[in-house]
């Protein structure tokens, strides 16, 4: 029975235990939570200032939510330094109040808003009392906006909270920053951008005084005295000044118009801003310097100033800035080359004189094609205003362009704009333009740097002159800008209506040219060794430039990617006698590099995009002596390495041309009478000289060099007992150097 009872009260606990769960407690509404916040900016005072001692809070809201209508709140409020001491309250100002039937102060009840009260005498704390009265909305919440005035002076810095305690009701123990106590100080700024004055001319400064609290800027008392002190630097003045507000104001320095004193008749209550406008213009041009023109700051009458320096102005003389946005690079021997944008501004209004003309120059290797992208400011365009060159009226044959200054208006003029360049090849380095005329001094900038499409380079060996077939270095060809050597290049289609214009053409081409009298002996292997440049290798070949194999020419297949290298390997070369000792120079040519090459004026003359030392040239073939002959028109008398012959006939002139007979020149040069033949029936000669075998015959103007017709432009001819041959080609044929000097047009040298 004992156990079956115990189980019947468990039950009930338990059944008792879930009504309380499940019916509702039927007691009064659970209060809301109470809040401080500030609802302005938190003031910020010089607790030096004289004012501190009636500094304002910001504006408090205290928010019960939701408010338990009918039920009076109590709490305690006091004001505190950052050190934690109490400050005097000596006024009040209840702002608002929403859903509350009634506001207390000190047990005393009073009506919102009440504007600003004074506490006589201040006290160290209020008690403030809340009733809200929400009957008819349970969940609404009740709010009162107020704000203390306090005595702050020579608190501690840092922050000023409100200290709620003692809290009865709704109220909870709580802070809320309500103000900032700092060091009271004056910054000064300018208004707007820094202005450029010039010699002659003035400029309007405005100064900006911004107090980081109120009464920063101290006030004078008795006789006026300034609070700042704005110096410029020697050789400036002031001239005049004007201010926003009637307790701060402005003037030059009694008999030291340097400085700029700005006195304040009275403190501000709140931080506050000024402005004061200056006029400043220079007063020796000796004394002040070019640049920026920097003043010296100071406070004064226990005013704390920053900064201690401000720029106020920049110091120029007439003239014009010319930048550009930046320098790009620039192909040599190429047509369409682009400029960034190239500035000409005005240092000061007035430098550029109306209705004349500035002018744009660039080097003599490069001609202007165009403008683009142009624009202005401070500029008025139009008919009879200023007015761009159009592309028709630029003349693309020249390196100059005249820009007329008409619409100037009383502000920095300004012209943007960029070019399009027609760049002459074989040329590096800056590329400078320089800008004159219309009253100002001549300017130089940087447009851009120039580089040649491809650098060439070879290891030189030595080779020798009279011999075949000789082994050269490799020929290392770089392009110096990806896509620099080109499948698609451009030719030039000026038209009256366009002005100067391009139009795209398939099949460039890129060739190694040798120096005459050297020959390519085979045809050279081509690759590309680094970047993505394709050629057509198997097509590259060497081209006869009449007669002679002085040409390796390389297709291109497509431009790079990525600037690349391409390898000629396995070249033979065969010197005859008239290259002359030293280097062996080499030039790279062909329109995949070079695109403006040619006749027309808007052409130059220049074909190769570079050249380069391939080989030296050292001393002619082994049996072969090196000498000078000397020979003179009428003379039976030569030379040769100064020792003295005689002829049985004398050199003839004829026609421009020189005659003599053929053993005189073989002879001269080494040759035995044994390798000069004669062919009586056939007319001809024949000189044998080492491995060359030449071949004149009689009233033919053809000379045959090693079985190779080569033509003449007089042929040799019959006089009584003797056969006389064009001196020249005879020579050079053997391999020798003719030197003919235009001051002694009677004497003839042979170097061999």
């Amino acid at each position: 029975m004992l156990k079956a009872r115990k189980r019947w009260i468990s039950l009930l606990v338990t059944l008792a235990m879930l009504v309380a769960f499940v019916v509702p407690f039927a007691g009064p509404a659970s209060a809301g939570a109470a809040s401080y916040t500030a609802v302005t900016t938190i003031p910020q005072f010089d607790p030096g200032a004289t004012n501190a001692s009636s500094t304002w809070s910001a504006t408090v809201q205290v928010k019960f939510d939701p408010a338990i209508s009918g039920q009076l709140s109590e709490a305690y409020v006091e004001v505190l330094d950052s050190s934690g001491a109490q400050l005097d309250i000596n006024g009040y100002n209840v702002l608002s109040a929403t859903t509350v039937g009634a506001v207390y102060l000190n047990d005393g009840q009073i009506n919102s808003p009440t504007g600003e009260v004074s506490l006589q005498p201040s006290v160290k704390k209020i008690k403030l009392g809340i009733l809200p009265n929400n009957s008819t909305d349970p969940t609404a919440k009740a709010t009162v906006n107020l704000k203390l005035r306090f005595d702050a002076k020579d608190c501690a810095a840092g922050d000023v909270k409100f200290n709620v305690f003692g809290s009865t009701g709704q109220f909870e123990d709580g802070q809320v920053v309500v103000a900032r106590a700092t060091g009271g100080a004056v910054t000064v700024a300018l208004v707007g951008s820094v202005p450029t004055i010039g010699s002659d001319s003035t400029k309007n400064i405005t100064f900006r005084l911004s107090e980081s609290s109120g009464g920063a800027l101290k006030a004078y008392t008795g006789s006026p005295s300034p609070s700042v002190k704005i110096k410029l630097p020697a050789g400036f003045k002031w001239v005049g000044a004007s201010s926003s507000s009637g307790n701060v104001y402005a003037q030059p320095k009694s008999g030291d118009n340097r400085t700029l004193e700005i006195y304040c008749s009275s403190a501000s209550s709140d931080r506050s801003i000024y402005d004061i406008t200056a006029t400043i213009a220079v007063a020796d041009t000796d004394v002040a310097k070019y640049g920026d023109v920097v003043a010296t700051v100071e406070g004064d009458n226990d005013t704390t100033v920053s900064p201690s320096e401000i720029t106020v102005a920049t110091y120029a003389d007439y003239g014009v800035n010319v930048s550009v946005a930046s320098v790009p690079t620039l192909i040599a021997g190429k047509y369409d080359q682009k400029t960034d944008k190239i500035t000409i501004e005005e240092k000061i209004p007035g430098s550029l004189i109306s209705g004349r003309r500035i002018t744009i120059e660039l080097p003599s290797w490069v001609k202007i094609e165009s403008l683009t992208d142009k624009s202005t400011s401070n500029v008025d365009e139009g008919t009879n205003k200023f007015q761009w060159p159009d592309n028709a009226q630029i003349d693309y044959t020249d390196n100059k362009i005249d820009l007329y200054m008409n619409g100037l208006k009383s502000d920095k003029a300004k012209f943007e704009f960029k070019m399009k360049l027609n760049i002459e090849a074989n040329h590096s380095g800056d590329l400078v333009a320089t800008v004159s005329g219309a009253g100002i001094p001549e300017t130089s900038v940087t447009l851009a740097k120039v580089v040649p499409a491809v650098t060439a380079a070879a290891t030189a060996s030595d080779v020798k002159i009279g011999v075949q077939d000789q082994a050269a270095p490799d020929i290392i060809l770089t392009e110096n800008v990806a896509g620099a050597i080109v499948k698609q290049y451009n030719e030039a289609a000026p038209t009256t209506t366009d002005g100067f214009v391009t139009k795209t053409v398939d099949g460039g081409k890129l060739s190694v040219i040798l120096p005459d009298g050297v020959q390519f002996s085979g045809t050279p292997k081509v690759e590309v060794t680094s970047g993505d440049i394709d050629i057509k290798a198997d097509q590259a070949r060497v081209v006869d430039d009449p007669g002679y194999k002085r040409a390796f020419e390389i297709p291109i297949k497509s431009e790079s990617l990525k600037a690349s290298t391409i390898k000629i390997s396995g070249i033979k070369l065969t010197l005859d006698r008239t290259v002359p000792e030293g280097p062996l120079t080499v030039k790279v040519i062909g329109n995949a590099v070079v695109e403006n090459s040619g006749s027309a004026d808007y052409e130059f003359t220049t074909d190769k995009a570079t050249e380069f030392v391939l080989a030296n040239c050292v001393t002619p073939a082994p049996g072969e002596q090196k000498g000078t002959a000397v020979f003179k028109i009428g003379e039976t008398k030569y030379t040769v390495n100064g020792k003295e012959v005689t002829m049985d006939v004398a050199p003839v002139a004829e026609a421009g041309r020189t005659y003599l007979p053929a053993r005189f020149v073989a002879n001269a040069m080494g040759v035995p009478d044994s390798n000069i033949i004669w062919d009586q029936a056939n007319q001809t000669v024949t000189v044998i000289r080492n491995e060359r075998i030449v071949q004149m015959k009689v009233g033919s103007n053809q000379i045959l060099v090693n079985g190779i017709a080569l033509t003449m432009d007089a042929a040799p001819k019959v006089v009584p007992g003797r056969v006389l041959i064009p001196f020249r080609f005879l020579a050079q044929a053997l391999g020798a150097e003719v030197v003919w000097d235009p001051a002694d047009p009677n004497t003839i040298t042979l170097n061999f």
